[in-house]
């Protein structure tokens, strides 16, 4: 009797095995499955590059700061329709320079009809030097894109703004706890002379007057 019993125990064990094996098997293949066609339709193209536009700083303008805020617009194409869309590498090259990727933030603004979202970028750029700029931002747009049932794909495409042309002219400012330390400039003022040069002056003056008459006497003693 205790052998059947240890047999009938050790066939539930293995049976009980056996059933949680195909459950994990059949719960896997489900997964899998779920994963593979989450995107409906599944005849999906990657999206198109995202249109960058800058705000801020206006082309052709010129700030009078050397604290330029950088504000600008990424127009990204499906955000709501593919898996795991994200934004990486957003960045802006100044004066043809390599580029300095972001840090700052951004918010949703608008979801067009067509599927396209905006978002909203701004930050400083700092210490920017007197003269003319250029400056153009950049994006990168990645996902997942599903172009056949059971199929999925990475979809990876950048974006490009336009370049824009601006210059910087900061005000001279003089620090009036600093006087000291600046160069002043006088125009348009009558240079003045030393005391000495005047007493030189009055001198030669005298000296030419007493010739001229002393000359006088000498040719009214000789018409006489």
């Amino acid at each position: 009797m205790g052998e059947r019993k240890g047999m009938k125990r050790k066939a539930l064990a293995l049976t009980t095995i056996f059933a949680l094996l195909i459950s994990v098997v059949t719960i896997s293949s489900f997964v899998r499955i779920g994963e593979a066609n989450w995107l409906t339709p599944t005849d999906q193209k990657p999206p198109d590059a995202p249109i960058l536009t800058i705000q801020w700083p206006v082309c052709n303008e010129t700030p009078n700061t050397s604290d330029i805020d950088l504000n600008f617009i990424i127009c990204v194409e499906g955000w709501n329709a593919y898996y795991s869309p994200n934004l990486s590498r957003i960045g802006y090259s100044l004066d043809e320079k390599p580029y300095a990727w972001f840090d700052g933030s951004y918010a949703i603004l608008q979801t067009f009809n067509n599927g396209l979202t905006n978002f909203h970028f701004s930050m400083k750029l700092k210490g920017l030097t007197d003269g003319n700029h250029s400056l153009r931002v950049s994006a990168q747009y990645i996902g997942k894109y599903s172009p056949a049932p059971y199929e999925i794909r990475n979809f990876n495409v950048i974006g490009y703004s336009q370049e824009i042309y601006f210059s910087v002219d900061t005000p001279f400012y003089v620090n009036p706890n600093n006087i000291d330390n600046y160069p002043i400039v006088k125009e348009n003022l009558i240079p003045e002379f030393p005391s000495w040069t005047s007493l030189v002056i009055v001198s030669l003056a005298v000296t030419i007057i007493g010739v001229i008459y002393k000359q006088k006497l000498h040719n009214l003693n000789h018409e006489e």
